[in-house]
C-alpha cells in the first residue's frame, strides 16, 4: 500500500523522468480515485484523464475529476523545476464533461530552465487529506492573510476564506448536502463503490477511501480492518463523521470561486491552487480537507434538470457577484496524525507516449 511513498521517499533529491511521476502521484484527488494517465513525448511529460476512474451521479460533469488532475501538474511542476527543467504547465482547452476521445489534459514542459528548488520537497509526501478532529480554537490572522494571495497566480480563482457565524452556516449547509447525498440511492452508491473497507482490498486497488487510514482512533482502526462494515453502514458512518468530526470540529473553511465550473482549464486551475495551498498548510503544521457537498448536490440537481436551490445557497459564501463556488475546504490544527493513502506505483498509471516521442527513464 505505500510503495508509491516509499519509493518517493528515498528519491526526492533525485533527477529523472520517472520521478515526475512519482511526484505527480502523490498529488491530492477526489476520492482517492487517482483519475489521471501519464506520457512522455521528447520533451514533455503529458496528463490525460482517466475516465474510467470516476464518481458517476457524485462528479456528473467530471469537474473533481479535472480538479484532481491539476492537483498532479502542480506536483509535476515542482520537481520538473526542481531539476532545473521549465516546466511550464500547459492546459488543454475544453468543456466539463469531456468525451471519450478528448481526455488529455496537461503538458507539463521538459524543456532546460532555471532551478527553483522548494525549501522541502518532502512537503510532497507529507501532505495529508485529514478526516480526523481539529483543535477547536481557528487559524492566525497571519495564516488568513498568507493563503488569499496564492489566487492571484491563478487568474480564473478567488479565494474566500470562512471565520465565525458565517463559517458556522456553511457548515450547516455541508452536513444538510451530505444528507441528502445519502438520501440519494445514485449518489450514495457511485460514492460508496470506492470505500475500501477489507485490508485485501486496500492493498490491491491501492485506491479509494480506506477505514483504517480514516479512522478517528487506532482500536476502531483494527475493529474496521477485523470486522469490516457494509458499504451502508460506512456510508451512515461518514455521514456521521461529516456531521460531528468534519464539521463539528471546524473553524475555518475555505471557498474557491470561479466564473464558470465547466470550463476545463479553470477546473485545473482549481486544483492547482488547491495542492499548492495544501503544502503551504502542511508547512505551517496546519491540516486541511475537502468537504465539496453542497457543490455535488449542485451539480446533481444540474445533471437531473432540477432548480438550482444548491447552486444559490452557496454562492453568498463564495467571492461575489459572477463568482461561483466550485471547491469547499476546511482547515485548522489537526488533533492527530494520519496515515497514507494508499497509491498505484507509477506502471500502473503510465500509457505508451505518441508516435514518434521516445523519452527514456533515468
Amino acid at each position: 500500500m505505500a510503495d508509491a511513498y516509499a519509493l518517493w521517499s528515498g528519491l526526492s533529491e533525485t533527477t529523472g523522468d520517472e520521478q515526475l511521476v512519482r511526484a505527480a502521484v502523490l498529488a491530492a484527488n477526489v476520492h482517492n480515485t487517482q483519475p489521471w494517465r501519464f506520457g512522455f513525448t521528447p520533451e514533455a511529460v503529458e496528463i490525460s484523464a482517466d475516465l474510467d476512474r470516476n464518481l458517476g451521479a457524485f462528479d456528473p460533469f467530471r469537474r473533481e475529476l479535472f480538479q484532481s488532475i491539476g492537483c498532479a501538474a502542480e506536483n509535476c511542476q515542482i520537481i520538473a523545476q526542481a531539476q532545473g527543467l521549465a516546466g511550464r504547465i500547459e492546459v488543454l482547452p475544453g468543456r466539463l464533461p469531456p468525451t471519450s476521445a478528448d481526455t488529455r489534459a496537461v503538458i507539463v514542459h521538459l524543456v532546460p530552465g532555471s532551478q527553483v528548488i522548494p525549501a522541502n520537497l518532502r512537503l510532497l509526501e507529507r501532505r495529508r487529506t485529514h478526516r480526523g478532529p481539529f483543535e477547536p480554537w481557528p487559524p492566525s490572522e497571519v495564516l488568513l492573510a498568507e493563503l488569499p494571495p496564492f489566487a492571484a497566480e491563478f487568474p480564473l480563482t478567488r479565494l474566500t476564506l470562512l471565520i465565525g457565524k458565517p463559517a458556522r452556516l456553511l457548515g450547516r449547509q455541508i452536513v444538510e448536502a451530505a444528507q441528502q447525498i445519502v438520501a440519494d440511492r445514485q449518489m450514495a452508491a457511485d460514492t460508496s463503490a470506492w470505500f475500501r473497507l477489507r485490508q485485501r482490498e486496500i492493498e490491491r486497488k491501492r485506491d479509494g477511501l480506506a477505514l483504517d487510514i480514516d479512522g478517528p482512533h487506532p482500536l476502531l482502526r483494527l475493529l474496521s480492518r477485523a470486522f469490516p462494515p457494509t458499504r451502508g453502514a460506512a456510508l451512515r458512518r461518514w455521514l456521521a463523521d461529516t456531521e460531528r468530526i468534519h464539521v463539528g470540529t471546524a473553524s475555518a473553511f475555505g471557498v474557491i470561486s470561479v466564473r464558470d465550473p465547466l470550463d476545463r482549464p479553470t477546473a485545473i486551475s482549481v486544483g492547482r491552487l488547491w495542492q499548492r495551498l495544501q503544502l503551504r498548510l502542511t508547512q505551517r503544521g496546519m491540516a486541511s480537507q475537502p468537504l465539496n457537498q453542497p457543490l455535488e448536490r449542485a451539480d446533481r440537481e444540474r445533471q437531473l434538470g432540477l432548480p438550482d436551490r444548491w447552486a444559490r445557497a452557496v454562492e453568498p459564501f463564495g467571492a461575489g457577484p459572477g463568482w461561483q463556488p466550485t471547491f469547499i475546504f476546511r482547515f485548522g490544527t489537526p488533533v492527530d496524525s494520519v496515515g497514507h493513502a494508499p497509491r498505484r506505483g507509477v506502471a500502473e498509471v503510465m500509457h505508451s507516449p505518441r508516435e514518434g516521442a521516445g523519452r527514456v527513464f533515468h
